[in-house]
């Protein structure tokens, strides 16, 4: 997993643009380098889904996602952090779903099976932190039933 996420934060400048990204997301694979730092808010799409769920996102949810991201390697300021920031204060498009899940898929497909194995147990791991960061008594335990929804989708992308 180390190298999994250091190889999708990897600092590249001058990336502004979603069209400079697509293309550079393909670049860097073909030549077997490191994709620029931006990519990064693709792995966290999971973590937004589950925050919009139940139609908002709250400050506890922003903060577990930003949290997150800062165990990415995503630097405040960075392209993907303003991404993530964007969209948690906008919901994405419903179209982010499909995005990130042809990503994992293709991912997966990538990486042997014990590396595998660790990315799915992070990205449930996180997406359970976010979903319950603002639920039940003083924030503990309670998951609503949109986000379980969202988290069993996320969790039938990661194992196709």
């Amino acid at each position: 997993l180390q190298a999994w996420a250091a190889a999708t934060h990897a600092e590249d400048e001058g990336q502004d643009d979603a069209a400079d990204l697509e293309g550079d997301t393909v670049r860097w694979s073909e030549r077997g380098s490191e994709p620029p730092a931006e990519v990064g808010a693709i792995e966290l799409i999971p973590l937004v889904l589950v925050a919009w769920s139940d139609q908002h996102v709250d400050s506890k949810e922003r903060r577990k996602i930003l949290v997150s991201a800062k165990d990415f390697g995503i630097a405040e300021g960075s392209c993907a952090y303003k991404t993530l920031n964007y969209w948690m204060e906008h919901e994405p498009p419903s179209h982010l779903f499909d995005m990130w899940n042809l990503y994992i898929v293709t991912l997966l497909k990538e990486l042997d099976h014990g590396t595998q194995s660790e990315l799915v147990r992070t990205v449930d791991d996180l997406i359970k932190k976010v979903a319950r960061a603002s639920g039940g008594i003083l924030g503990l335990g309670q998951v609503s039933s949109e986000e379980k929804e969202s988290m069993e989708q996320i969790r039938l992308a990661l194992s196709a």
